[in-house]
């Protein structure tokens, strides 16, 4: 049958902006994918399938618990999966075990939740450096290092923040500058502290974009690779857009104003 709209991907597409990503913006980063929200849109299953098997990606990140669960459900393979804004892990956090999925603890109370209950899913922190959406606030250093002390977790797998401005051009001392120093001495702290930190990212698309937060061992690309330039001017990021939609003009005709 055929159809007046049709929206069309292109995964050539795609795998040639990850090679784009590689050689001309990371240095030797590892990559949290982000598929969430249907993959942008542009279908979950189909994308991850793609990016899992002829991408080299072996981390691909979510929104929600559900998201995390459909995709292990669909998608073989050995990857990992973080679950990054889901809350109330209360009555759901077996759900983690069972699909052997990665929970970012943003919240106090999520962290109360994951060291009570966890067995075998790996620490991951996200702490809030300024763009107040999720994260757990600075004042709230102190209080986690005593609640990892206590049940003698000093094993961090993952640290992480989120920039608010990385889609402004980034500039010397700026909202973005300020949010990373605030990040690192989050970061220090933990390892003064007698703490291991085996992973970090705090670059998304904005600001890999702008090679900026590449120190860190992760970075978090989501808009970026399915086309788009996540800045709001002075692009720089040259990917190509994974994706077309074509459909059937119903009609066109010449109105007067204010008819």
């Amino acid at each position: 049958m055929r159809l007046n709209s049709e929206f069309s991907v292109y995964l050539n597409l795609l795998s040639e902006n990850f090679d784009l990503l590689r050689a001309r913006y990371l240095n030797d980063n590892s990559i949290i994918f982000m598929v969430k929200a249907n993959a942008y849109g542009h279908g979950l299953v189909e994308i991850a399938e793609h990016v899992t098997s002829y991408c080299g990606v072996s981390n691909l990140g979510v929104a929600s618990l559900g998201e995390a669960i459909y995709l292990r459900q669909h998608v073989e393979g050995g990857y990992r999966i973080w679950v990054f804004s889901e809350l109330g892990l209360v009555d759901q956090f077996e759900q983690y075990h069972e699909h052997d999925l990665i929970p970012v603890i943003s919240q106090i109370a999520e962290l109360d939740i994951f060291l009570a209950k966890n067995k075998s899913c790996p620490l991951v922190l996200k702490f809030n450096t300024g763009m107040n959406r999720l994260g757990i606030g600075l004042e709230e250093i102190e209080n986690v290092m005593q609640k990892l002390a206590a049940v003698g977790c000093t094993d961090i797998f993952h640290l992480m923040t989120h920039f608010a401005n990385s889609y402004f051009p980034i500039k010397k001392g700026d909202k973005t500058h300020q949010q990373y120093e605030k990040f690192l001495a989050i970061k220090n702290l933990f390892l003064n502290q007698g703490f291991s930190v085996h992973g970090t990212s705090v670059s998304n698309s904005g600001a890999i974009e702008q090679r900026f937060g590449l120190e860190e061992s992760h970075v978090r690309p989501g808009l970026m690779l399915y086309g788009p330039s996540s800045m709001l001017r002075n692009y720089q990021w040259e990917g190509k857009v994974i994706s077309s939609l074509k459909t059937k003009l119903l009609d066109r005709r010449d109105v007067e104003q204010g008819t």
